[in-house]
């Protein structure tokens, strides 16, 4: 089975960053939530450990560290600061990002390992040693959210 093959059949997209690296200038809209924040938080606070990157990502708001991992609910994977946007900023996020941390999603076979991994209080370390994915695919409906919105 090739990388390409793996990353279709995982089927994660990932949604949460806020446009283009590097120079990118654009910020998320703080106090503008539409949903219940602490709610909303608590999913993201307690979705599972996917992998992490060397160096930490800084608030693009405040500029307090907000991490260097990502997470996911099974559906999307999204980077582990965006907790952070939402509890300490109460940014909008998009309905169909909402609605799927409030759902129970269950891991495709290429992730049921991290799934175990997680359930088990692995450390992120050995996490990453089972992470199949080399690269996963912005979702379409977040880019598409962030065009709307004035984002990108």
């Amino acid at each position: 089975m090739t990388w390409k093959n793996i990353l279709k059949a995982v089927g994660l997209t990932i949604v949460g960053y806020w446009g283009t690296w590097g120079n990118d200038t654009k910020l998320p809209k703080p106090n503008s939530a539409n949903y219940n924040v602490s709610l909303v938080a608590d999913k993201l606070k307690n979705s599972d450990y996917l992998r992490g990157y060397r160096g930490v990502s800084t608030c693009r708001i405040c500029r307090e560290r907000v991490g260097a991992g990502e997470l996911t609910n099974y559906e999307y994977v999204f980077p582990s600061g965006l907790q952070h946007y939402v509890e300490e900023h109460e940014i909008e996020l998009p309905n169909f990002l909402v609605e799927s941390l409030m759902k129970e999603h269950t891991p495709s076979p290429e992730l049921k390992s991290i799934k175990l991994a997680n359930d088990n209080n692995l450390p992120p370390n050995v996490i990453n040693q089972l992470a199949v994915m080399i690269d996963t695919p912005i979702s379409n409906e977040w880019s598409a959210w962030l065009e709307r919105t004035g984002l990108t």
